[in-house]
């Protein structure tokens, strides 16, 4: 199964900011670039369609039911 990222982002962080947002993301049990994608949903807010809004609800839900995909198996550019 292949899948395709529709964009890719590189964040630079302090090594101590990190490891504080990894230690939140692991106990909300989310993936760290899920907690990175509700952050900015969160700020972005409602400038989001009805769509984007699902289709994030249903990844989030997809993850925790254990329907992730390893990274390793993305397809990439």
């Amino acid at each position: 199964m292949s899948v395709a990222l529709r964009k890719d982002i590189v964040v630079r962080l302090p090594l101590a900011l990190y490891a504080r947002a990894k230690t939140i993301s692991d106990g909300e049990y989310k993936t760290f670039t899920g907690f990175i994608r509700d952050l900015i949903v969160e700020k972005v807010g409602d400038r989001l369609t009805s769509e984007e809004m699902i289709e994030g609800v249903k990844a989030s839900a997809d993850f925790k039911a254990g329907k992730g995909v390893a990274w390793r198996k993305l397809k990439r550019g």
